[in-house]
């Protein structure tokens, strides 16, 4: 029997506690590990608060509402649109009418104009609709087009989703409501711009990390950016080059730089140019440009200066085509084929027929590339921090993951971005402490993000499949079950919720 299977058999005693009338929310994400933590997040504040577990979810034939039921949380709310529709079908039609006359008004504007002020109840949810309707049903052959079905529908399913939700958290006491997200148009997202509003605390919880907002400054709070307390840390140079080394190699157990180190080809500064039929002196510089994936998020840092990584790139190769003297290297992010991106943006940048642009092959090891040219640009990216580990200068936007760092410029603006991209300012100095630091960093936001200290809830990343995940999970479930009060991440979770 599969362990997925054998999950659905297991039954354990958690949040049987008979609650008061206090609520705390949780929400299914429909993956493994992220169901696991909010299960533990409810059985803490169910076991020490006696809070009355609400479970929101899609749809009700789903898998993981049944883990959720052997885990004792049973009380399910459905929000998908038929189930919404379902509970006030009055309402809905209004919201149904209200959506044409929406999309109607707002196609007399630009889509800039729907993302900064499209709200409901005063929620803005704009860039939500927006960055759910790019992920999931953007057409990069066609553009953007605000009257579609597809955008039409997600209007819809905002009206109805807020409705429901705002009119729950006015209706009830809530004391926590935990998420594994808050980007997208979700039940999370909307959740999440509630608790804002009505001062809920909410938790999100990511792997091993935790936020909790209750107050307003918290809500600048972001995963994976590196604070001041972090350079705190004594590392020694060996083991920092010794992460290096395995990062470089592509022996890490991390898709990224899988995709963009292992097994790839290392030149120098003649072959690139033999392999790119371009010669470097022909131009004043010659500037490596790092594109993300183009469906990703970018809310997830923060403000960003495009409304999408899609429009970053394709904005960036129209300016970067009009600088003449400078010979643009294009790197495409190297795990865009598990977005299925093959082939979007080496048409964009061939449809330009500009001379000065040039495709890199993926074949090519991305730190290889870094040493041969002058510059890199990026939006977010590491690469930046990889750059200047070697010495060599990088352009990225002022929010990210190392904002409050100093080797590398900073843009803050399109204007202030346009401009740098003739690479006529004065870039800092990456003197030999500015290079190790840059290489510290490496190794801290690799601690961070990637490094788990549970031995319940292992690291995907680093396992065969998501059975062996299972297995692990199963195992203690079914035979060291107080284990689990014991576990790493139990005490850390409860020492935030408690």
């Amino acid at each position: 029997m599969k362990f997925r299977e054998k999950l659905l058999k297991i039954k354990v005693p958690f949040n049987n506690k008979k609650p008061k009338k206090v609520y705390s929310i949780l929400c299914n994400r429909n993956r493994f590990d992220p169901v696991f933590r909010i299960i533990l997040a409810g059985e803490i504040v169910n076991k020490e608060k006696r809070d009355n577990l609400i479970l929101f979810t899609s749809s009700k034939n789903n898998y993981f509402n049944k883990v959720f039921e052997n885990f004792g949380i049973k009380n399910h709310s459905y929000l998908n649109h038929s189930e919404l529709l379902r509970l006030n079908f009055t309402k809905s039609f209004y919201f149904f009418l209200k959506s044409i006359l929406m999309i109607i008004y707002f196609s007399f504007f630009n889509i800039n104009y729907f993302i900064e002020n499209f709200s409901i109840k005063k929620n803005k949810v704009g860039r939500l609709i927006y960055e759910d309707y790019h992920r999931r049903n953007f057409n990069y052959k066609k553009g953007k087009k605000l009257i579609s079905i597809n955008f039409f529908i997600k209007i819809f399913y905002a009206y109805l989703l807020v409705n429901y939700l705002e009119n729950f958290v006015k209706r009830h006491q809530i004391r926590y409501i935990f998420l594994n997200d808050n980007s997208y148009l979700s039940p999370q997202s909307i959740l999440f711009l509630l608790s804002k509003k009505y001062r809920i605390k909410t938790v999100l919880l990511g792997q091993e990390k935790i936020i909790k907002y209750s107050k307003k400054r918290d809500y600048d709070k972001r995963f994976y950016v590196l604070e001041k307390s972090d350079f705190k840390k004594k590392v020694s140079q060996t083991e920092i080059n010794k992460y290096l080394k395995k990062r470089f190699d592509g022996s890490v157990k991390n898709k990224d730089h899988i995709s963009a180190f292992k097994n790839k080809k290392i030149l120098n500064r003649y072959i690139l140019q033999k392999k790119l039929k371009r010669n470097f002196r022909n131009y004043r510089k010659t500037i490596l440009f790092c594109p993300h994936t183009f469906s990703d998020t970018t809310m997830g840092l923060g403000d960003f200066i495009f409304n999408d990584y899609y429009e970053f790139y394709c904005e960036s190769l129209k300016k970067m085509s009009s600088i003449k003297d400078i010979l643009w290297i294009v790197k495409l992010h190297p795990t865009r084929k598990f977005y299925n991106e093959i082939g979007i943006g080496e048409k964009y940048l061939n449809d330009l027929k500009a001379k000065n642009l040039v495709i890199c092959p993926d074949k090519i090891h991305t730190l290889s590339l870094i040493k041969c040219v002058d510059a890199v640009v990026t939006g977010r990216g590491t690469v930046a921090c990889e750059a200047a580990s070697v010495g060599v200068e990088s352009l990225a936007f002022r929010v990210n993951r190392f904002q409050n760092l100093n080797f590398y410029t900073k843009y803050k603006n399109k204007k202030d971005y346009y401009n740098k991209l003739r690479f006529v300012h004065k870039p800092p100095i990456l003197d030999f402490k500015k290079k190790n630091f840059a290489k510290k960093t490496l190794f801290l936001m690799n601690q961070k993000y990637f490094t788990l200290k549970d031995k319940i809830f292992l690291d995907e990343r680093e396992l065969k499949d998501t059975e062996e995940y299972l297995k692990n999970v199963i195992s203690f479930f079914v035979t060291k079950p107080k284990k689990i009060y014991d576990s790493f991440y139990y005490k850390k979770l409860k020492q935030v919720l408690i």
